[in-house]
Order: structure tokens, then C-alpha cells, then sequence
């Protein structure tokens, strides 16, 4: 079943699927073959979005009603649990173009950030930033997933294959990105 086609700004086509287990590993263990380890990560790794929200719950009425221009902002980190650097991103679509934003963030300083204390030196970041307020956006959901990826470039351009699996949420009113181990 083919869930979502999308572009981004260089010129990437995705095109996602939900398959069962066994296809996704059959999938994976073909590209391997073929293709590098994605960021040179030869081992899955976990992945945490923190999804944020207006009150009224804009974005997600943008998305039901497949509004031709709409975004989401989101909050992602990376292992387990995420450490580090996140990335606070505004995903973008304009008709079938996808354009992500994303701007690197200190986890440590990740509520100052929000709370306008520290100055954005990214336009990324500037950007994500007046939408959240803008919006009134704040955290909604919290969804993670074990990711295995592979990815090469060459002169006809860039092939990649995903798998997520183990793929979990939970409601969250907070700015952590670990949530609450029972409530997965």
C-alpha cells in the first residue's frame, strides 16, 4: 500500500509503503547488497519525534483535509535515549513538494531556545521558531521508531531504502523526548 510520494527541495522522490515484516526485511537485506550504510551507521538506530500542536489542532486539520499548502513542526532526536543534538524541523507541502527545515539544537539548551533566551543563528531555526509562536504550537505527540537505512549517490542521483520498524507513540505535554516508559 503506497502511503505517501513526496519531493524535497533537491530534487529527492520518496515514495513510502506499508509492508509487512517479512518484505521489509527481505528489502533491507537486498539493499544492503547495493547500497551504504546511511550516515555510516551499519546498525538500526532509534528515532524520537516530538510532534507539536496548535490547540485547535491547525495541523492536523491541514492534513484530513489535504490542504495543498500546510506544514508541521517537529522536534527529533536521535538514539536511545536521544542525546546530544536534536533538530527542530518545520515539514513543509506545497502541492507534491516536500521541503524540510531543520536547524541543530543543543538537547541541553533546547527549552531555552523555545523560551526565546537563546539567539537563533540559523534561518532554519528563525523560522521554525515564528511558526511556534505564531501558532501557539506545543508538544503533542510523541512517536518512535527503530530505523535501519541505507543510501547512495551517484551521477543519476540518490537511491535509499528505509525501514522503520517498532513504531510506537504516546500524548505528551511536555518538551521530553524520552516520554513516559509505560505509556508507549
Amino acid at each position: 500500500m503506497r502511503v505517501d510520494d513526496a519531493s524535497d527541495n533537491s530534487g529527492r522522490f520518496e515514495n513510502k509503503y506499508a509492508v509487512s515484516r517479512d518484505v521489509a526485511s527481505q528489502d533491507v537485506e537486498y539493499a544492503r547488497l547495493f547500497l551504504s550504510p546511511d550516515r555510516g551507521l551499519d546498525r538500526p538506530q532509534y528515532i524520537t519525534s516530538l510532534y507539536l500542536e496548535t490547540p485547535s489542532l491547525t495541523f492536523f486539520q491541514w492534513h484530513n483535509e489535504r490542504r495543498v499548502e500546510r506544514f508541521k513542526l517537529r522536534i527529533r532526536g536521535y538514539g536511545q535515549p536521544p542525546a546530544g543534538n536534536v533538530y527542530v524541523e518545520i515539514k513543509k507541502k506545497s502541492g507534491e513538494l516536500v521541503r524540510k527545515h531543520r536547524a541543530e539544537v543543543l538537547l541541553s539548551k533546547l527549552d531555552q531556545v523555545l523560551a526565546g533566551v537563546e539567539s537563533p543563528d540559523s534561518s532554519a531555526l528563525r523560522e521554525f521558531l515564528k511558526a511556534y509562536e505564531d501558532f501557539d504550537a506545543r508538544p503533542k505527540v510523541l512517536v518512535r521508531c527503530v530505523r535501519t537505512a541505507f543510501r547512495d549517490q551517484n551521477t543519476y542521483g540518490e537511491v535509499a531504502v528505509t525501514e522503520d520498524r517498532d513504531i510506537v507513540c504516546q500524548a505528551v505535554s511536555s518538551y521530553d523526548l524520552v516520554g513516559d516508559p509505560h505509556a508507549w
